[in-house]
């Protein structure tokens, strides 16, 4: 295993400790999406989970069942009488086998299925140091492509 293999995995553990010690401790997951994170996300449990588009189920998810005090964040627009979702769903895209992964294992360690409860947002969490692995490797390539070491 060439030296920058080792850097790039030991990278990857280090984000997940980080990760699991800043998200998913008490109740600090409630509030790992926040602002713009709440918007490209919001279209997984509102294809998968909801069938709705118009995002309707925002008020009693984010208002009502993890209400953390503080105001929430509205990703939406209204538009011609409906809401509209004010971000782009690529996130979303290359998250959702995360989120199915999750949808599916749900009922087996007793968490809810709405799409916000605490094992999607472990998922997501390990989405996002899936993606950043990812892009480790790619510049790890790129670099021995062009020399540089």
């Amino acid at each position: 295993m060439k030296a920058s293999y080792v850097t790039v995995f030991l990278s990857i553990i280090l984000l997940v400790v980080i990760t699991s010690n800043l998200n998913w401790y008490k109740n600090s997951w409630k509030d790992f999406q926040e602002a713009d994170a709440k918007g490209y996300y919001a279209y997984l449990p509102a294809v998968v989970v909801y069938q709705d588009l118009n995002f309707g189920f925002f008020d009693s998810i984010e208002k009502e069942k993890y209400y953390l005090g503080m105001e929430p964040y509205d990703y939406r627009k209204e538009y011609n009488g409906k809401y509209i979702n004010k971000y782009y769903a690529g996130t979303a895209l290359v998250c959702s086998p995360f989120f199915l992964i999750t949808r599916w294992l749900s009922p087996f360690f007793v968490f809810d299925q709405d799409g916000y409860s605490y094992l999607y947002m472990v998922f997501m969490t390990l989405a996002a140091v899936f993606w950043c692995a990812i892009g480790l490797l790619f510049l790890r390539n790129l670099v021995y492509r062009r020399g540089t070491l």
